[in-house]
């Protein structure tokens, strides 16, 4: 499961919400929940890293850690929506104002590669890779 698929499943869950048709549909949702989260531990997100050269790659290293932090987040948030919705009275507020942040944020990934983007090398000679998390 890739990025959009997890994002199109929240907007899903957030119109069924905002619909008023959450009962209706709880059974669905839950499917789409759990598939989220199975789908989620398998995604891969990609960022771009720049570095100097083939031996500079240090700081790759607090990047996947960095990474690896907020992916857990999601995995955390996602799991507490799972939860929410579990619940016999629904805090529908509380669900969409979850589901808003974690669309806003481009699924936790903005913060990652706010940091990423922070690296600034003395030298303007540069390559950029991609590294997967």
């Amino acid at each position: 499961m890739n990025a959009d698929n997890i994002k199109q499943n929240l907007k899903y869950i957030k119109t069924m919400i905002e619909n008023g048709s959450l009962k209706e549909n709880r059974v669905i949702i839950h499917v789409m929940i759990a598939e989220t989260i199975q789908g989620l531990k398998n995604t891969a997100f990609l960022f771009e890293v720049k570095y100097t050269s083939e031996g500079y790659k240090m700081h790759y290293s607090s990047y996947e850690k960095r990474a690896k932090k907020y992916k857990s987040r999601l995995l955390v948030d996602m799991k507490t929506l799972e939860r929410e919705l579990n619940k016999q009275r629904v805090n529908q507020k509380a669900c969409k104002k979850l589901i808003q942040k974690m669309l806003d944020t481009d699924l936790y990934t903005f913060y990652t590669q706010a940091v990423i983007n922070q690296w600034q090398s003395k030298t303007k000679h540069y390559k950029t890779e991609a590294i997967s998390i």
